[in-house]
């Protein structure tokens, strides 16, 4: 009999809920750039270090392979995370965390789009109520206009990271997760060396308190690494359509992390919010999981 609950999803949920409120004390110290750069480098050794002890080659097989995921990196690791981190610096961890989970459903939209998969009234149905719940969410927003820009960025930078999952989608037939990851690292190491170089190099190390590097390394390691593995060691044990289902505990599992860690007050808006977003994910996905690398 299958279990209930999966052990590997949980600690899957928990990291990644986690990862909103840890960027947020990064940004108590650090600049956008300089977490931005900061957080890719161990990531990056990370990913190398787990393909290598798995016995990948890190060698491209083709062209196709190359250029992709270099691209994905560029758009997964590169500009995805500057939008998302610009985002969230602006805006709070609860806000950022509900429209992040539009990020599956749009990954199935551009799947229709660039013809990975049939279209499905479903599909297009649930990404309306999806939005009607980002509205409540960006209306709240409206009435601080550094917080609007920052919903702004992060829903942007959803939409990028579903971008990226249709980029590398075609090669996850043949490699393994660990392995395209640690190639991706080369694009986003592209974006990230020249964007977050000066900030990094301006940082006063001796002032970086003990809060800070742990949660430096919470972001880098634990959400951004091991979390990764979980994720996919939970697919292998249940497979990815119920594996999805997970996905839905992130939002209220970040809002409750960010409450009780940070004092972050939970609004109303952003319940409704949550509720309505849920909603048409819920329904978009109901039949089709997503494939979603490091975040």
């Amino acid at each position: 009999m299958a279990k209930r609950v999966n052990f590997h999803l949980l600690v899957t949920v928990v990291l990644w809920a986690g990862n909103f409120a840890a960027i947020k004390a990064l940004h108590q110290q650090l600049s956008t750039e300089a977490v931005a750069l900061l957080r890719t480098i161990p990531t990056a050794i990370f990913f190398v270090i787990v393909a290598k002890w798995q016995g990948e080659s890190l060698r491209f097989t083709s062209p196709e392979h190359a250029w992709r995921s270099i691209l994905q990196g560029f758009l997964s690791m590169g500009i995805y995370m500057i939008l998302f981190l610009a985002g969230l610096h602006r805006t709070n961890e609860n806000a950022g965390a509900i429209i992040m989970a539009t990020s599956p459903l749009m990954t199935g939209l551009l799947s229709v789009v660039f013809k990975q998969d049939k279209f499905r009234w479903d599909v297009l149905i649930g990404a309306a109520i999806a939005l009607g719940g980002i509205g409540v969410i960006f209306g709240h927003g409206s009435e601080k206009p550094g917080e609007l820009l920052g919903n702004f960025l992060v829903f942007a930078g959803a939409l990028v990271w579903a971008l990226s999952v249709i980029v590398i989608r075609p090669l996850l037939r043949d490699h393994s997760p660990a392995k395209l990851t640690a190639q991706a690292m080369i694009g986003g190491c592209l974006v990230m060396i020249p964007f977050g170089w000066s900030a990094t190099m301006q940082v006063e190390w001796a002032s970086i308190l003990p809060l800070t590097w742990a949660a430096l390394l919470y972001t880098s390691i634990l959400s951004g690494g091991v979390a990764f593995i979980t994720y996919y060691q939970g697919i292998s044990e249940i497979g990815a359509a119920r594996a999805t289902l997970y996905q839905y505990l992130i939002p209220p599992t970040a809002i409750l992390i960010g409450h009780f860690l940070l004092g972050t007050p939970i609004l109303t808006t952003q319940i409704v919010g949550l509720v309505i977003v849920l909603a048409g994910v819920m329904l978009g996905n109901r039949v089709q999981a997503t494939s979603k690398l490091a975040t």
